[in-house]
């Protein structure tokens, strides 16, 4: 989006949308549409799905304008979406999203370029963790960026990251919803250890503080010291004691609080950070209220603001 564009080449991954004029020499290209407020003109050509301007195109080797508002698509049979898909299809059936990449990287745009360098960095982070250290991740950044490459053009149709994207998200949203780690379905106890949450049958939820050792007549035995939130300390011979016990971590869980404490927002620069409040905005209902809330808080603590500022100097502009 700019007022106006001088340049040899523009490279777009969406709309390029000029208010006044788009002055081009070699190429503008785009796999969606071109909107001039005024026109475009010079020795290039536009390659994308449709063109609109308010005033007749102006290019040396152009189409004639057709009737008001001037529409029009381009007479060859390049369609970038079309080369686009294809050239998807080919890679994502393996969920090669490093060979489709490389491919896109040979861009000569240097944003696109930084752009699909950044969607690398970030795909193999989250293949890194997928699916056993998802619970590790703490940036919700690398969820942003990961659903702005799930909805672009170039990988909304790939079913694995699709299914990272849900699967990154639903670990988010139970860290907004103060959900402790690690913690399942409950399963029959095998043996119990320190630090293990457990849940007993009779005294409900409770962490394994020790295990005591103790001989009698050369004889060694072992007991659990449980600590419960309703009951406090109790103790319990092993492994007479395990089938009153199931396992729902093998690690204390944290509290509430603490786990929504650990969600981070990391943003290099301006732009980022500006991009990342359009996101989130744009896929609010997607992340949930919870979630929402905790990353648009973290994003305006990079400018050292608080929400609540925030929202009420918006309600004295009229911005609801």
């Amino acid at each position: 989006m700019a007022q106006s564009i001088d340049a040899d080449t523009v490279v777009a991954d969406g709309n390029i949308i000029i208010g006044k004029t788009l002055a081009i020499e070699e190429k503008a290209k785009t796999y969606q549409n071109v909107i001039c407020g005024e026109t475009a003109y010079g020795a290039g050509k536009i390659v994308a799905s449709s063109i609109l301007t308010a005033e007749p195109l102006d290019l040396d080797e152009g189409e004639e304008a057709l009737e008001s508002p001037f529409q029009c698509t381009p007479k060859s049979s390049y369609s970038g979406t079309t080369e686009l898909s294809k050239e998807s299809a080919k890679y994502r059936k393996n969920n090669d999203y490093s060979g489709f990449l490389s491919t896109l990287l040979k861009t000569p745009d240097k944003s696109m370029k930084a752009r699909f360098s950044h969607y690398l960095t970030v795909l193999k982070a989250v293949e890194m963790a997928y699916p056993e250290k998802i619970s590790e991740l703490r940036d919700a950044a690398l969820l942003i960026w990961l659903i702005e490459i799930s909805n672009s053009d170039h990988f909304k149709d790939w079913p694995k990251i699709k299914e990272w994207t849900e699967f990154v998200l639903s670990h988010f949203k139970e860290m907004a919803e103060g959900k402790p780690f690690g913690v399942h379905e409950p399963r029959p106890a095998s043996k119990l250890d320190i630090g293990y949450t457990v849940l007993h049958k009779q005294y409900g939820k409770g962490v394994v503080r020790s295990i005591l050792q103790s001989s009698s007549a050369g004889k060694v035995s072992h007991m659990a010291l449980v600590e419960f939130e309703l009951h406090g300390e109790k103790k319990f011979p092993l492994p007479d004691s395990l089938g009153f016990f199931s396992i729902l971590s093998e690690r204390e869980a944290s509290s509430e609080d603490e786990v929504k404490s650990l969600i981070q927002c990391n943003i290099n620069g301006y732009s980022e950070w500006l991009s990342a409040l359009q996101s989130i905005y744009t896929h609010k209902e997607y992340l949930g209220t919870s979630l929402y809330n905790i990353i648009y808080s973290l994003l305006l603590a990079k400018l050292g603001l608080k929400p609540k500022f925030v929202e009420d100097r918006f309600k004295e502009k009229g911005w609801h």
